[in-house]
């Protein structure tokens, strides 16, 4: 347990720096967070989001790493609702949600295995913050094929992100993407983020996590989609930082660092 506590004091510090200035608040795109009892996760609510939501902390963990399924309980009024399976909808509508939000019993119970869209995987080192996304699309829920589960997991990875990066003062070195299709009708979407805030050469390093964790540099095609490498959307020493037009890259990334650094003390350490 000593792990995921230490874990979730680092998730809890980027949390609540997020919201204790209201300017970092708007940049970050932060409304609020709660963190659930026992130890179980956060609830958050983005701004210009009518939904809620949930890092759902799952058991197990290494050191200094945790993961999550990430959740979200939408509004009845907004359009995602309707595309959400029936039994999601019945759940959603029956409960009592307070803010958005179900009730503690509720959501460790009733709702444990429902509204999930993604797996938030995060872990610290001392000279490295990785951020891991694990998106599922599955042709066979029961959910509408038009749930846009990737946009719906990604704002959330992007809004967290952008809290990593104004925290440790430092944008990503090395922002991945990959999709694998594990079986017919299901396909996997994983989004990769690391920050160095703790590293001088970071060109050098980055390129040896190139090299450790396959990364396709040359744009070739993969043998199958069961074994395709790591796309680099963006690359310490090789990309530009991304304009506001690039799919899945958020320049904010880049921006909030100088911000944390003017705004934050020289004594923050997460």
């Amino acid at each position: 347990m000593d792990s995921v506590k230490n874990i979730n004091f680092k998730v809890r510090n980027t949390l609540f720096y997020s919201v204790i200035s209201a300017k970092a608040k708007e940049d970050i795109g932060i409304d609020t967070a709660s963190g659930v009892l026992q130890n179980q996760g956060w609830l958050v609510w983005l701004k210009g989001i009518k939904g809620v939501y949930d890092m759902f902390l799952l058991p197990g963990g290494h050191d200094n790493a945790a993961s999550y399924l990430l959740k979200y309980y939408p509004s009845p009024d907004e359009e995602l609702f309707s595309k959400f399976s029936e039994e999601e909808q019945e759940i959603r509508k029956t409960f009592v949600f307070e803010n958005g939000a179900p009730k503690y019993g509720d959501r460790e119970d009733v709702m444990a295995g429902h509204f999930i869209t993604g797996q938030l995987d995060i872990l610290w080192e001392d000279r490295s913050v990785w951020l891991h996304l694990n998106v599922l699309e599955d042709e066979n829920s029961s959910r509408k094929s038009e749930l846009p589960v990737v946009q719906i997991s990604h704002h959330f990875y992007s809004f967290f992100l952008r809290a990593l990066c104004f925290l440790t003062k430092t944008p990503p070195s090395l922002v991945l993407t990959r999709t694998t299709s594990p079986e017919p009708g299901k396909n996997v979407h994983q989004f990769a983020a690391v920050l160095l805030p703790g590293e001088p050469e970071k060109l050098d390093v980055t390129r040896e996590l190139c090299k450790t964790i396959g990364v396709n540099l040359n744009g070739s095609v993969p043998a199958s989609q069961f074994e395709a490498p790591w796309k680099p959307l963006f690359l310490e020493g090789k990309h530009n930082v991304p304009v506001e037009s690039a799919k899945f890259v958020d320049p904010l990334w880049w921006k909030l660092p100088a911000k944390g650094k003017t705004m934050l003390p020289d004594e923050l350490r997460i």
